[in-house]
């Protein structure tokens, strides 16, 4: 368990922020950036500005739990990740869409489902933009309350880490990687197009198409 002076605290738990890098690698934010999320999160705020560099600002949305540039408007995906009782580590939940990939639950959701297993509940019911659920952490499913719909869920434990004192420029620069096409990468892109169709990557798909942060069905 991380000591006091660093220990990050959403909702009572002890808690972790982390953003989705290049190839759906996870890491967390600087301590003093997930203590900014933190505090607005707990603050009920929809969402918060932060301040990665000098000139770099991010925009934090809860609502469907992504960071946006807000210079060049790239967006990538974030997520909460909580200690749970008698576990060693930080864990999230997450759901099986209909294309059968995994997202994690909002952290709204999530420290529903810490309290639930804090009080030894494996049944709990919660809601996500205007639709119901009951969540099963035993049997590991969701159900729709209206549809009857059910999805897989399960638990992921994480295994992103801190950025060091010594890596903290890489790592900010990788916030925004991507974001900014310098002339060399441009022209490795239009090489790649008159190449013939490129085969989707993931986060290809997640510039592309809308991807839903909670249960839908």
């Amino acid at each position: 368990m991380a000591s006091s002076s660093t220990t990050i605290i959403v909702s009572g738990h002890n808690a972790q922020w982390e953003w989705e890098g290049d190839k759906s690698i996870w890491q967390q934010y600087p301590t003093n950036i997930q203590q900014e999320i933190s505090q607005a999160f707990d603050a009920g705020n929809k969402d918060v500005d932060v301040n990665i560099t000098d000139e770099i600002s991010m925009t934090i949305k809860f609502s469907d739990m992504t960071q946006v540039n807000k210079k060049t408007k790239f967006m990538r995906r974030i997520r909460l990740c909580l200690e749970l009782k008698d576990e060693n580590g930080f864990f999230v939940y997450e759901w099986q869409n209909e294309n059968k990939k995994w997202e994690s639950y909002a952290a709204e959701i999530m420290t529903k489902i810490a309290d639930a297993i804090n009080n030894d509940q494996t049944t709990l019911s919660v809601t996500c933009q205007s639709r119901s659920y009951d969540i099963d952490l035993k049997k590991l499913i969701q159900t729709n309350t209206s549809t009857n719909v059910i999805r897989k869920i399960h638990r992921v434990k994480s295994m992103a880490k801190l950025p060091s004192n010594t890596s903290t420029t890489s790592n900010k620069r990788s916030l925004e990687s991507q974001e900014e096409p310098t002339q060399s990468t441009t022209k490795k892109r239009a090489v790649s197009a008159s190449s013939g169709p490129e085969k989707s990557s993931g986060m290809k798909k997640f510039r592309n198409h809308f991807i839903r942060f909670g249960p839908f069905n």
